[in-house]
């Protein structure tokens, strides 16, 4: 996705942007919210679609690494502190 970063020095300018904005960009992004819903929606219930999933290496990793990041916020928000893990397995 690219984006025209710039700012109207005039009324006119704006008025041209807010038009630009509100004709092209506005109706894409919708749509592709609806889409992004539809997908979402479309994989069913997240427990059921991942009941025959078979976690390959980098998945498990992923997996690790949010495990590691969820432990982490939880020991901050009770005004802990976030433990060091260091896996020597690989």
């Amino acid at each position: 996705m690219r984006y025209a970063v710039w700012r109207a020095k005039t009324n006119e300018e704006r008025a041209q942007a807010t038009k630009v904005f509100n004709d092209v960009a506005l109706p894409r992004l919708k749509k592709v919210s609806a889409e992004d819903a539809f997908a979402g929606e479309a994989q069913g219930e997240v427990v059921s679609a991942r009941r025959g999933e078979h976690l390959q290496k980098p998945d498990v990793d992923v997996v690790k690494v949010r495990r590691l990041l969820r432990e982490a916020l939880v020991a901050v928000a009770k005004g802990g502190a976030p433990t060091q893990h260091v896996d020597t397995s690989a």
